[in-house]
C-alpha cells in the first residue's frame, strides 16, 4: 500500500538496543545500514518471508514514520505475518526509543510490557 519503504533498525542501533534489552529479537539481524545511518532497508518481500516466525510486529511511529495498527493490517500480503494475523501488533513512540536518554528506559519497559505481560509489570514494581 502507499508505496510504502519497509526498514528497520541495523544493530548497535538504539531501538535494536531497547529492544534486545526488552528480550525481543529482531528477525532482520543481518541487516547492513544505509549511507552510515542506523536505519537499513528491509523489503516486503523479505518481511513476508519471515513471517511464520514473527510473533509481535513493532512499529516505530514519529515525524517521519507515521504508521499505525491498521496501516499494517491492511498492507496486502501481510496476512502471511503470524503476528497480523493473530492481532499482535503494536506502535511504540519513537521518542521513547530512539535517544540516548532516560526515556530510553520507559522505551525498554513499554517493549518489554507488549512482549512479556506477566513479567514486566512484577519488575516495575521491585524496588
Amino acid at each position: 500500500g502507499r508505496g510504502r519503504k519497509f526498514k528497520t533498525f541495523s544493530p548497535g542501533s538504539m531501538p535494536f538496543f531497547a529492544l534486545k534489552c526488552a528480550g525481543g529479537i529482531n528477525v532482520a539481524q543481518e541487516v547492513r545500514p544505509v549511507r552510515g545511518t542506523n536505519i537499513a532497508e528491509f523489503g516486503k518481500e523479505q518481511v513476508m518471508e519471515k513471517g511464520l516466525g514473527i510473533d509481535v510486529y513493532l512499529a516505530q511511529k514519529g515525524p517521519m514514520n507515521s504508521v499505525d495498527v491498521a496501516d499494517i493490517e491492511n498492507e496486502p500480503g501481510f496476512g502471511v505475518i503470524k503476528a497480523v494475523r493473530e492481532g499482535e501488533i503494536y506502535i511504540v513512540d519513537e521518542k521513547i526509543v530512539s535517544r540516548p536518554t532516560l526515556r530510553l528506559l520507559e522505551g525498554i519497559f513499554e517493549i518489554g510490557e507488549i512482549l512479556y505481560p506477566a513479567k514486566f509489570p512484577e519488575l516495575e514494581k521491585t524496588p
